[in-house]
């Protein structure tokens, strides 16, 4: 049995999926934004347990069970073995919520998760039942399998009122197959409810989503789905919106001269308001030069609702840093899906999450293309929903794709170091340096790990970091941009099933440098 979800119109009524024998030619009356649709969350679904895969390991639960010492298959080991498993796991996905480090617990001890709830602690688990992953894992909760139209883009993800304290996993099925489970990123925007980021796909007939952890469903925890319809003019707009290459960018700069040669001064090394004769003129030249805008689609061109937008946007007084993000899905996207994505992105952030408009500031897909986020002008400091905590003088911008174990193709590396370089001049900040946000000091370019409990923006693409850094510091100055040098990222548009959870990525750390 397979769960067809109720229909709720964008606009929020709702919408009968009754059919009344109304002629063909009423489809001209349907509208053209995406359709929203919802799903409890909650307890183990009796006949999502029945599908191919459901209690399959994922790579969430062998980074945890990997580290105990038995190589017994689940079936023959002793129950408090798998008990100790399970709340190892559970332990350390609460301690990467506050912040704190866990050690794998020994033989004879088992971590304490207690079932009375209280502020801070972990929620009893709720629903009808739980059930384990074949690695020992507690499955708190599994959904039905969730139709989806293929023929359009569909961006699916999870919202709920409560801290999260377990881990969010979703599969697809695709042309007869099951992928593996992949890891969820759960973040709280300060903006709305929590919950997870949105995962699109392209080619999906169905999807699964489950909750691992002693933890429990989270309180009102529902699958939001969002079917993105493709407009007609999607194909002419991508093509209209190609990408130019980093030597076909004009870099006018003004006539002001820079004062200090940065070829030959060692560069600073001192944090955030440092007045020194170098910080203090790079500053200036950033200032003064005239950075040139990087082409960037609109709103408008993309087709964003400006009906379902619930607020007039906050404007900040500048912008003193860029936090970067990657969306999560599939990095298999054509290039004339990406409109549709990102209207189904901002279906999701509005509708599901409760947001006022899509979080980002901007977006930029595999291709190189930028596309203009949340309301308000690109040229000002438009206060998004990306880092609770860090919105306010915050530029987010995120990349359409997972990059978890490998980086964007390099146009898209150029892509963000050039309009990073470029937002960050507004404010006169230089890219390469360091800067002060929510009272911390700072790299003027961080990711999303740097500032909240996440892996986002993934391995592969925080490892280029101090090159898109480097790049658009080049960028500001007029020197050639690139984010590093062409390597095997270039053509990268593999799916990439396999996520890494923050609680147990070493990377993901709250470096706040």
């Amino acid at each position: 049995m397979h769960t067809k979800l109720i229909t709720l119109s964008v606009a929020g009524s709702l919408a009968l999926a009754v059919n009344i024998g109304l002629p063909p030619a009423s489809a001209s009356l349907q509208s053209d934004d995406p359709d929203v649709s919802e799903s409890p969350l909650s307890g183990i679904s009796a006949t999502g347990a029945l599908s191919a895969g459901a209690r399959d390991a994922s790579s969430t639960t062998r980074s945890v069970t990997r580290t105990k010492t038995t190589s017994l298959p689940p079936l023959l080991r002793a129950p408090q073995s798998l008990r100790d498993t399970s709340a190892h796991f559970t332990s350390a996905v609460v301690a990467h919520a506050q912040d704190q480090a866990v050690t794998s617990p020994s033989s004879t001890e088992s971590p304490h998760v207690s079932n009375d709830r209280k502020d801070g602690d972990l929620a009893a688990p709720t629903g009808s039942g739980a059930a384990e992953t074949t690695d020992g894992i507690t499955i708190s909760a599994l959904s039905d399998v969730i139709d989806l139209p293929s023929a359009s883009p569909n961006v699916v993800g999870i919202a709920f009122d409560d801290d999260v304290r377990v881990e969010f996993e979703i599969r697809t099925h695709t042309n007869g197959r099951w992928s593996g489970w992949q890891h969820l990123h759960a973040s709280d925007a300060g903006e709305g409810s929590r919950g997870t980021d949105p995962y699109y796909t392209t080619d999906t007939d169905s999807i699964q989503v489950r909750v691992l952890g002693d933890g429990g469903s989270p309180a009102d925890a529902k699958v939001v789905s969002v079917a993105s319809k493709r407009h007609p003019g999607d194909s002419e707009l991508v093509a209209e919106n190609a990408p130019k290459s980093s030597e076909s960018v004009d870099r006018e700069v003004s006539q002001h001269a820079h004062s200090i040669d940065h070829a030959s001064v060692p560069p600073c090394t001192r944090t955030g308001g440092c007045t020194c004769p170098l910080c203090a003129a790079s500053a200036a030249n950033v200032a003064k030069n005239s950075v040139v805008q990087p082409e960037v689609a609109t709103r408008k061109d993309w087709g964003a609702s400006e009906k379902l937008v619930r607020n007039s946007p906050t404007i900040a007084d500048s912008v003193s840093a860029a936090v970067i993000h990657h969306t999560d899905g599939n990095n298999d996207y054509a290039a004339e899906d990406v409109p549709a994505i990102l209207r189904g992105i901002q279906s999701f952030h509005i509708t599901g999450r409760g947001w006022s408009d899509i979080g980002y500031n901007m977006l930029v897909d595999k291709y190189g293309r930028l596309w203009e986020g949340r309301a308000g002008g690109v040229k000002k400091a438009v206060v998004g929903a990306h880092a609770a905590g860090y919105n306010t003088g915050s530029f987010g911008i995120s990349v359409l794709g997972d990059y978890d174990k490998k980086a964007p193709p390099q146009r898209t590396l150029d892509a963000v170091a050039e309009v990073v370089g470029w937002k960050l001049s507004l404010s006169g900040v230089k890219a390469g340096g360091s800067t002060s946000l929510a009272g911390e000091e700072m790299k003027a370019i961080v990711g999303h790990r740097d500032v909240g409990q996440t892996s986002c923006p993934g391995d592969g693409f925080y490892a280029k970091f101090d090159s898109i850094r480097q790049a658009a510091d080049d960028y500001q100055t007029g020197k050639k941009a690139g984010a590093g040098e062409e390597d095997e990222n270039k053509d990268e548009s593999d799916r990439q099933p396999d996520l890494v959870p923050g609680v147990i990525d070493s990377n993901a750390r709250d470096a706040r440098t």
